[in-house]
């Protein structure tokens, strides 16, 4: 039997209203520690504005948004003032994040997302490492000193993967990431997610759920702000698929 976890995030009639229209409407949920969870639905469905609430990036993207209700974080209520905490405790990435990157070597970006501008022997080990299993480090021509720039667009994809594990944030988020991949290259990210499942919190957001299906533990379904389905991915079978 799978061992329950408490929750990390929760959410309480949670809303984000922008020009006076309501594109998350009143949602209360929550997210178990150690659970991954995929979030399904269209283009404008809500998926991308819900999990950029947690780290609080919509103002980046709307010049007119506020928002109701209420977030937890480890049982602690938290709001705009909190941004830079919950950045450091949840790691976000979407594809907007892949062309500023290419401006900086490996060691730059490492040293950003760490906050370290020097490692001891166990960090450098730990690199190298990760860098090994995304497949990266026989890559890099010039070490850690590689400009990202030279990697090609898949193995960029791969470095936001573990630029985000890394961190050893307590929350990992992907949104959308995933849905401009081949199959190959997701297979392979899944290969990845399955073996480290269970050491994180990951919340995964796709439109694409035939190729993630079967590394989720539960699965939210998306539909004009609203969650209309939440629970395992065989009921989701059951009882959406059909």
């Amino acid at each position: 039997m799978r061992k329950v976890e408490k929750n990390i995030i929760e959410v309480k009639d949670f809303s984000v209203i922008s020009k006076g229209r309501k594109i998350i409407d009143s949602i209360t949920t929550s997210f178990k520690n150690k659970e991954l969870t995929l979030i399904y639905g269209s283009r404008g469905s809500g998926k991308s504005v819900f999990l950029r609430s947690f780290v609080f990036l919509n103002e980046e993207f709307f010049d007119d948004i506020s928002y109701s209700g209420e977030i937890f974080f480890e049982n602690r209520k938290v709001t705009y003032k909190d941004a830079k905490f919950l950045r450091n405790k949840i790691a976000y990435s979407d594809t907007s994040f892949i062309e500023p990157i290419e401006a900086f070597t490996v060691r730059e970006m490492i040293n950003f997302a760490t906050g370290r501008s020097s490692w001891n022997s166990g960090i450098g080990s730990k690199i190298s490492s990760l860098l090994k299993k995304f497949g990266l480090l026989s890559k890099l021509e010039k070490g850690l000193d590689s400009p990202i720039s030279l990697l090609n667009s898949k193995d960029r994809v791969f470095f936001l993967f573990f630029l985000a594990f890394i961190r050893e944030p307590n929350v990992i988020i992907f949104d959308s990431i995933m849905d401009h991949m081949d199959s190959q290259t997701i297979d392979e990210l899944c290969e990845f997610l399955l073996r480290v499942k269970g050491d994180y919190t990951t919340i995964i957001s796709t439109r694409n759920l035939n190729s993630l299906f079967g590394i989720a533990d539960r699965i939210l379904h998306f539909q004009d702000g609203k969650i209309i389905f939440d629970g395992e991915p065989e009921k989701f079978i059951m009882e959406w698929r059909n």
